[in-house]
């Protein structure tokens, strides 16, 4: 195969579902002429779950499937959960890490189906810039519509909520993170 194209999910056992769809869509749009290295970074997935997923990609020869505990990292003891908020959500701080070797590497939300080839977003050319991502069109719209934020972050109006809670410049800055090429080059 002439290109690896690195794919990262991250999910726990409650996503299998997803992560099932989410993959039988990658092997739909994939190219033979690549090779689709996917690494799931796994929080306590069964053993059953595993053997399913590695059955989806068996007899393809330019699919490796490989999982990651990531109960691994001592740093993931101390995230803070709440909501949909579980240590997998925060697994992906942890791609650049993983992946030295590796120029660009593609992250996926679980929850996610594609409708065209993943490997078509190597190609962006990235720049300087670290990760490849698209403006959150949600938030956007509490920003617009002045939506406050739960209580647990002050019920601050969402710009406010994005400035002074979580510390951004500019609440434009704010990206949808399901979907994001890091750049480790």
């Amino acid at each position: 195969h002439t290109k690896n194209i690195p794919i990262v999910i991250c999910f726990d056992n409650n996503y299998v579902h997803s992560g099932g769809a989410l993959l039988s869509s990658i092997i739909k749009y994939s190219d033979a002429q690549y090779n689709y290295d996917i690494l799931i970074l796994e929080d306590r997935i069964s053993d059953k779950n595993k053997k399913l997923l590695h059955n989806m990609v068996s007899g393809l020869s330019n699919f490796d499937l490989r999982f990651f505990d990531i109960n691994t990292f001592a740093e993931i003891k101390k995230v803070h959960t709440r909501a949909h908020f579980s240590p997998a959500t925060y697994a992906r701080l942890f791609i650049p890490a993983l992946f030295e070797q590796q120029e660009k590497v593609i992250f996926i939300d679980a929850d996610t189906v594609v409708r065209h080839d993943l490997a078509d977003l190597l190609d962006i050319s990235l720049g300087n810039h670290l990760v490849a991502a698209v403006k959150d069109i949600v938030m956007e719209c509490f920003v617009h519509t002045d939506t406050p934020s739960d209580a647990v972050t002050g019920s601050r109006p969402a710009r406010r909520y994005l400035t002074e809670y979580l510390g951004l410049s500019t609440a434009e800055g704010y990206f949808q993170a399901g979907l994001m090429v890091f750049n480790l080059s």
